[in-house]
């Protein structure tokens, strides 16, 4: 466990865990209060919620994660999004009962499956991801074999770039406030996970009957200016999950976490707020 100065001067510890496979999961840990667990999307880490974390982290006990791959955690040869899923688990499993879990896209799938797998959880929050029944391929197989191209011959930006427009759907204003943001360069390093993960998106599919039975009391976020099948999901998904509801970012796309983290924030602290009354 080390202390580092964090976002705004917060102060983290870096404490990490074994997942299933051996493989050690790191989290970034500040703040006093409830026990929060963030998982962050396709290309970022941990840092893709420093802005969010910053303002809850006064009143909730933070644990952002470095998904497997980046950061300060480890990696394994042998990829799959269950291993993802374990990783979450793990995780929220070190830190007890009570335990609030919010994810977005990518880390919102992971977040609903291992939300799933869990005894106690307080709540889950899922920012334009989640469960998704087999079948759904919504990412060109020319466009994940472009993406590799690019990385392999030292395209990394651009890479990056593709992905950000062509797959998680940014706006240019949205693109150059990520490429000024201070996630940038991690987000390049980490570029060479975005094929694996779209492959494991593409690939994969749950029994939705089970979402059916989760008790959790779920809140479902969406950008207003998102793309509208990612609206629409959410608020299918409100319909499907016995305890949920869906709410809209007004304004926002697909990276309020880096956009207006003060608005998402604010949807999260009302929401946990709302269930302690």
């Amino acid at each position: 466990m080390a202390g580092i100065a964090g976002a705004r001067g917060i102060v983290e510890q870096i404490v990490t865990c074994r997942s299933s496979d051996g493989t050690t999961i790191a989290c970034h840990r500040s703040g006093r209060g409830p026990e929060l667990v963030v998982v962050h999307g396709t290309s970022g880490d941990h840092t893709s919620w420093s802005g969010v974390t910053a303002l809850l982290s006064t009143h909730f006990t933070i644990s952002a994660m470095d998904r497997r791959g980046r950061g300060a955690s480890g990696d394994s040869v042998d990829y799959a999004l269950e291993r993802e899923i374990e990783d979450v688990v793990t995780v929220v499993q070190s830190l007890g009962v009570g335990v609030h879990l919010a994810g977005h896209s990518f880390g919102g799938a992971c977040a609903a499956e291992a939300a799933t797998r869990l005894g106690g959880l307080a709540s889950l929050i899922l920012y334009e991801g989640g469960p998704r029944p087999p079948g759904s391929r919504f990412i060109p197989d020319d466009l994940v074999l472009g993406l590799e191209r690019s990385i392999a011959e030292g395209h990394r930006e651009k890479a990056l770039e593709t992905f950000a427009v062509s797959v998680a759907g940014l706006s240019p204003a949205e693109l150059e406030a990520l490429k000024r943001g201070p996630t940038w360069q991690t987000r390049v390093a980490a570029v060479h996970t975005i094929p694996r993960e779209l492959r494991a998106l593409n690939d994969y599919g749950t029994n939705m009957e089970k979402f059916q039975s989760l008790t959790v009391p779920t809140l479902l976020l969406f950008g207003g200016a998102s793309m509208p099948r990612r609206r629409q999901w959410m608020e299918t998904l409100a319909g499907l999950i016995p305890n949920a509801q869906a709410v809209e970012l007004q304004g926002q796309g697909h990276a309020a976490n880096q956009t207006a983290p003060h608005l998402l924030a604010a949807a999260i602290d009302s929401f946990i707020s709302g269930l302690q009354k």
